[in-house]
């Protein structure tokens, strides 16, 4: 079956998309849905009222949509043993948590995943993600960020979180869409090495937090690197990112 989706609002949209090849309907995706489910007979959703949302419950074997993710079921997460959805992003996630502890040597300890982040810009409030926290000696020595795509457009709001998520600087940066990755110097900015295979292992990030002292985030650097996440994160995510939460 053909499956179009968008996050793009259409003209008119209560009008379905029909495959040429096969009559199951399908309706685009956008902001008005939270939650969506899809069968081979139909898709449905519920409307919601203003900006009351009003989630779609799918029958058993039907696949789900939430936000603009297809959720394909559930995995354990390799981190931590719990249940969580199992999307395409997350299946990369989970290969780079595997990647860190099988390869470079981390401890599953040392990694918090899925770490949340209030960012404020003015009167604006939001909640964002940060995919890998890395800690070695108590130290958060290196942030994982994971987007599809891109990874030019993501370094700077990776380095701007590097910059908020605690009081000192975060000596590494790992921007990442699964298939490749850029290792930049949190302090610089500067891109250091690229490839999946360049991210530093244990030893290297240990030798390198002990050569250099916590360097601190003044608050009003704190503030200006803040307003800099935001516009990226959020001002800029698509209307159906369920990874960013406007509070």
């Amino acid at each position: 079956m053909l499956i179009a989706l968008s996050c793009q609002r259409p003209s008119d949209p209560s009008i379905p998309l029909v495959s040429p090849s096969n009559p199951h309907r399908i309706h685009l995706l956008y902001k008005k849905f939270n939650r969506i489910s899809l069968s081979k007979e139909r898709f449905d959703c519920k409307d919601q009222i203003k900006h009351r949302s009003v989630p779609c419950v799918a029958a058993p074997g039907e696949i789900q949509m939430t936000g603009h993710h297809l959720i394909l079921g559930e995995q354990v997460d390799y981190l931590t043993g719990e249940a969580i959805a199992d999307t395409h992003d997350e299946r990369y996630r989970q290969a780079l948590a595997k990647l860190l502890v099988e390869k470079k040597g981390y401890y599953k300890s040392d990694i918090l995943p899925r770490k949340k982040l209030i960012v404020v810009a003015g009167d604006k409030r939001a909640q964002v993600q940060i995919d890998f926290t890395v800690l070695v000696n108590d130290t958060v020595a290196m942030i994982i960020r994971y987007g599809p795509g891109s990874l030019v457009t993501r370094h700077r709001p990776a380095i701007a979180a590097s910059r908020v998520l605690v009081a000192y600087q975060i000596p590494l940066v790992v921007v990442t869409n699964g298939l490749d990755a850029d290792v930049l110097d949190g302090k610089t900015g500067i891109v250091l090495s690229n490839g999946l295979d360049s991210i530093p292992d244990r030893q290297v990030l240990l030798a390198r937090c002990h050569t250099g002292d916590r360097e601190p985030i003044s608050p009003e650097r704190a503030e200006s690197e803040q307003r800099i996440l935001y516009a990226y994160d959020v001002d800029d995510s698509c209307p159906c990112d369920d990874s960013i939460c406007r509070l």
